[in-house]
């Protein structure tokens, strides 16, 4: 009987061991389940702040969700970035939905209510300034959008007007897709053109002035082309311009630029712009009038147009282009499509001739030398624009 009793001893004990040893293990186990979702949660909070800092808000949200859903709570760091984000992504477009606003409102709230504790006051300071810009409530949304939709359709309606202005000062021209070798020479690369505007008439002073509100050119005349500008003065023309119509123009590329003066689809192979007789069609040396011992530019349109109804691209000024000067057009090989040149360079393409030049310059394929340094202000140099096809 002792035998027995403690052969049952020992079974009990060894029970009791297994059980201690089986609570250990799950005890380990739980931890080492822990600590691996604490580390996974921890590595999607920083994917949230790092989406946060690139701007990318919704991605901020999304991590955000995966950290709670891991840890299955919410904490002060969560929210607070959940709120950063949200309220982002609020004033990117603040009249979405009354729902945004609302879930953005919720959480502020929220956090106010039960996260103003120690080491957390300057994010509390944060957050209370984001909830004294909020709308109060939906009543005083209605209101604000109201105000916001008021605001957007007068500034349309601004645009529409400055639109209107350009467009009668700068008519352009739609220049079909096609193909060119600049110059003309059988080793010169293809180039492909797809759609897009060109200013039928170089960019005149009085469209100068409206954009810039001066007028540098030596020899005043609001309907003749603009003159005295750099090409970098161009790029800040071009960039106001774009800012107040809303629109995408620029500056030719030389493939554009000799493309539109060859007229396009419509080419008769002319020598010069328009015409083989250089009277017809330009201003240069021998065609323009001398006025107090000096030649000017003359105001657009008054030369006939080419085949597709552009003025001056030979002769009047000289015109900037988008491109850096390459001397050998061999160096860049096989078919290209809308290339606009070297990356970087030293001068920038001029084409088109003058009024101070002969006519030889004048003819839409010469080159040669044909740049100047981006830097530079002269009376013979102006330019005109194009315009991308995809946008109004």
């Amino acid at each position: 009987m002792k035998s027995i009793l403690n052969k049952i001893s020992k079974i009990s004990t060894l029970n009791a061991l297994l059980k201690s040893l089986l609570l250990l293990f799950l005890i380990l186990n739980f931890s080492i389940r822990l600590n691996a979702q604490n580390t996974i949660a921890k590595i999607k909070y920083e994917d949230a702040e790092k989406a946060f800092y690139e701007k990318d808000y919704q991605t901020v949200l999304d991590r955000l969700k995966e950290t709670e859903e891991i840890l299955g709570q919410t904490a002060p760091n969560i929210l607070h970035l959940r709120i950063l984000a949200q309220h982002k992504l609020y004033e990117l477009n603040p009249f979405e939905s009354f729902k945004q606003l609302d879930s953005l409102k919720k959480n502020v709230s929220y956090y106010l209510d039960n996260y103003d504790i120690a080491g957390l006051e300057e994010k509390y300071k944060e957050i209370y300034f984001i909830a004294s810009k909020l709308p109060k409530d939906r009543e005083d949304y209605q209101n604000l959008k109201k105000k916001n939709e008021a605001e957007q359709l007068l500034k349309k309606q601004k645009i529409e007007e400055i639109r209107n202005q350009v467009d009668t000062l700068m008519p352009m021209v739609l220049i079909e897709r096609g193909e060119i070798r600049l110059s003309n020479r059988p080793n010169n690369p293809l180039c492909i053109l797809t759609d897009y505007y060109i200013g039928k008439y170089e960019v005149t002073q009085k469209l100068w002035e409206y954009v810039m509100n001066s007028n540098p050119s030596s020899y005043k005349c609001t309907s003749c082309p603009v003159t005295n500008v750099s090409w970098y003065d161009v790029q800040d023309f071009i960039g106001k311009l774009n800012n107040l119509t809303e629109r995408n123009y620029s500056l030719p590329s030389e493939a554009q630029w000799e493309y539109a003066a060859k007229g396009g689809k419509q080419s008769k192979g002319y020598k010069y712009s328009g015409s083989n007789s250089s009277k017809k069609v330009a201003w240069h040396t021998s065609q323009v009038t001398w006025s107090g011992g000096k030649n000017h530019p003359y105001q657009v349109g008054i030369k006939e147009p080419n085949e597709l109804g552009i003025y001056d691209m030979s002769g009047n000024v000289y015109e900037w282009c988008h491109d850096w000067y390459i001397s050998d057009l061999k160096k860049i090989k096989g078919n290209i499509v809308n290339p606009v040149g070297p990356k970087f360079g030293v001068e920038k393409v001029t084409r088109g001739g003058s009024y101070a030049k002969s006519d030889y310059y004048c003819e839409v394929t010469r080159r040669y030398s044909e740049s100047d340094n981006p830097d530079k202000r002269a009376s013979t140099i102006g330019f005109r624009l194009v315009l991308s096809i995809e946008l109004p």
